[in-house]
């Protein structure tokens, strides 16, 4: 594979899988293999272009010339090949879950919703992969026409005006603020390519910088910039995965990608001549991000907590790419904490609304107050809607926690304490709305008439929320090499960049501090959990009727088949061939008991018989024995009987 053909197979592959979806509507069963096959076809194109901007390969097509030394040209550079591939992996697990969630709701029409799920992803491929300002209009524009049938999906009365505001405020601020500055670009410059180093640097005049500067970003409405942003609360009508495409790995993603490859690419990092419109910019986003973590705590609609929550993530983004026009080594630290933010934002938004999909999906709620206690009879859709609202929040050790180090590193890097105040507080603002509610969803009494569909979560609802939360981690760990692929290619025979890269990252004294912080709470919490003997219960099983077994605090427990343990994990309980199911319980005295649920029936209940205690070291041994040994139900009256062991 060349990286010429990857790059046509990343962007052409979605609107192959639209094409073939909307032909293709029945069976469901052939239609969800196709939209799943194109996604992960896609996802594997992007990641192979990661490899070859690795290894410092090039590919560019061009696919018009409108006008002289203007193409609609498409090529790979680092920051694009990073964006493509993180959000074309997300949407392997969004479509195995829009077709999950497309099933359970019955949703109408569900191959069209499809489809332009696909036609949206080819829209922010298409940003990401953008050669100059043309292009990136043009990508712009066909991502705001592919998203506004999912705003307007469902066709109802409040989903019509909806999708009419979202159309309008996305087309109106890119032809009304962004042409016009496309076009003075165009007049200076001569050519619209993205350059390295800026196309602008050196040829214009402060005030000529800054206007251009608020044109670029204020017409970039796809970054839900205030007042821009209205955009974001009307898309909230829209179905599940719809809302995942449109502020998790399309529309919201596309307006930061967007921010960024004009600062980096069209103004340079550390512009000095747009200094005053890059502060002035920052103070609206900064006050923006506050402003809308309050309104997100005043939301009781998941949907539209969800939705301000997003755009407070993404104007934290948009405020790292600003800070990288300030004059100083810190402009390097600007432009990465902006594309961290913009990974973490995006695995944290998708992981949060599938989970909410899933939620809606199974039980039929969606307002906030109702999530109470849903943790214990679905707890690994809520563990992943619990690690996915920790990243969002920015606790280490998750993504988002390094994104907003960076920020704040850069912002106090620069001079201005006073943004970094500004993220702090947005962060603080940010577990007021998300933390509560992930807590009590785990803590709180669980309902009894949780699940309005009796088979539950099927495996196309839960696994992409589990498999979506393990990317924070991922882009932890990943984070330096993330780094040097972001900026190693940004300046080419040294230039402005080349100072920048010296820039240390964000380590030793504050991350050090913050990891002592986070392991002495974790110590702290546990230590108290043990001796007050606070037992928190959660069912394991996601569908009734299903394995299930309870956890009580931190235990170790063993899948077991005949014969020997298969398999040791966290929290999980012990079943047997026959269907016979254990928990097992580490006290706080580091005693475990075991108990054995009656019959499936009884588990949902509760029920459970032969209460003994036991040490932790006769777990496995108790396990082992039960299952040689089998159960014989009804022999002598009682349900069963428990192995005793000391």
């Amino acid at each position: 594979m060349t990286p010429e053909f990857a790059l046509y197979a990343v962007l052409g592959a979605p609107v192959l899988q639209a094409l073939l979806v909307m032909l293709v509507p029945k069976p469901p069963g052939l239609r969800d293999l196709i939209h799943i096959g194109f996604s992960l076809l896609g996802a594997i194109a992007a990641a192979y272009l990661v490899s070859a901007v690795a290894h410092h390969e090039t590919a560019r097509i061009v696919l018009a010339q409108p006008l002289p030394n203007v193409d609609l040209a498409f090529t790979i550079d680092p920051l694009g090949a990073m964006m493509a591939a993180v959000l074309n992996g997300l949407g392997v697990l969004h479509a195995v879950h829009a077709a999950g969630v497309a099933r359970a709701k019955q949703e109408r029409a569900p191959a069209r919703l499809l489809a332009f799920i696909a036609l949206a992803m080819a829209g922010v491929t298409a940003v990401a992969f953008s050669a100059n300002l043309f292009s990136l209009f043009v990508a712009y524009q066909a991502l705001a026409l592919a998203a506004f049938p999912l705003v307007a999906h469902r066709g109802d009365e409040e989903a019509r005006p909806a999708a009419r505001a979202f159309l309008a405020t996305l087309l109106a601020s890119s032809i009304g603020l962004f042409l016009p500055a496309m076009i003075w670009t165009y007049a200076i410059a001569g050519a619209l390519d993205f350059r390295a180093g800026g196309m602008l640097a050196g040829r214009v005049d402060a005030l000529t910088a800054n206007i251009l500067l608020v044109l670029y970003v204020m017409g970039i409405a796809m970054a839900a910039i205030p007042p821009m942003h209205r955009w974001l609360p009307a898309s909230s009508n829209g179905p599940f995965p719809a809302l995942v495409a449109i502020q998790a790995l399309a529309v919201l993603p596309a307006g930061g990608i967007g921010v960024l490859k004009v600062v980096t690419f069209v103004f340079g990092p550390g512009m000095g001549e747009a200094a005053l419109a890059s502060q002035l910019l920052i103070v609206l986003v900064g006050i923006g991000m506050i402003v809308a973590a309050l309104i997100a705590l005043s939301k009781q609609d998941i949907r539209e907590r969800l939705a301000y929550s997003c755009m407070a993530q993404s104007l934290a983004a948009v405020m790292g790419a600003l800070l990288s026009l300030q004059p100083g080594s810190f402009a390097a630290a600007g432009l990465f904490a902006a594309a961290l933010q913009i990974l973490a934002l995006a695995c944290a938004a998708a992981t949060l609304l599938m989970a909410a999909g899933t939620t809606a999906a199974i039980t039929g709620r969606t307002t906030v107050a109702d999530y109470a206690g849903l943790g214990r009879v679905m707890p690994w859709t809520f563990a992943g809607f619990a690690i996915a609202s920790a990243s969002m929040i920015g606790m280490p050790p998750f993504a988002g926690a390094w994104a907003k180090l960076w920020l704040i590193t850069a912002a106090a890097g620069s001079g201005l304490v006073w943004a970094a105040g500004l993220a702090a507080a947005a962060a603080i603002l940010t577990f007021t709305h998300l933390g509560p509610l992930a807590a009590n969803a785990l803590a709180a009494r669980a309902p009894t008439d949780a699940f309005k569909r009796p088979d539950g979560a099927s495996i196309l609802l839960a696994a992409p929320v589990i498999l979506g939360s393990g990317g924070y981690i991922v882009f932890a760990r990943a984070g330096r090499s993330a780094r040097g692929l972001l900026v190693a290619d940004l300046d080419r025979g040294g230039g402005p960049m080349s100072e920048q890269r010296k820039t240390p990252p964000p380590r030793s004294g504050v991350t050090g501090v913050l990891f002592v912080f986070c392991l002495a709470a974790l110590i702290a919490g546990l230590a108290f959990d043990l001796a007050g003997g606070v037992r928190v219960r959660f069912w394991i099983g996601d569908q009734p009727g299903g394995r299930r077994c309870r956890w009580r605090g931190p235990s170790f427990c063993s899948w077991c088949l005949p014969g020997r343990p298969r398999a040791l994990c966290w929290g999980d309980g012990i079943e047997s061939q026959k269907g016979r199911r254990w928990k097992l319980t580490l006290n706080p005295g580091f005693g475990a008991d075991h108990r054995r649920v009656a019959d499936p029936g009884d588990a949902a209940h509760g029920a459970f018989a032969d209460d003994r205690c036991v040490s932790a070291r006769g777990v496995l041994a108790a396990a082992r024995s039960r299952v040689r040994r089998g159960w014989r139900d009804g022999a002598d009256g009682t349900a069963g009987r428990s192995v005793q062991t000391r």
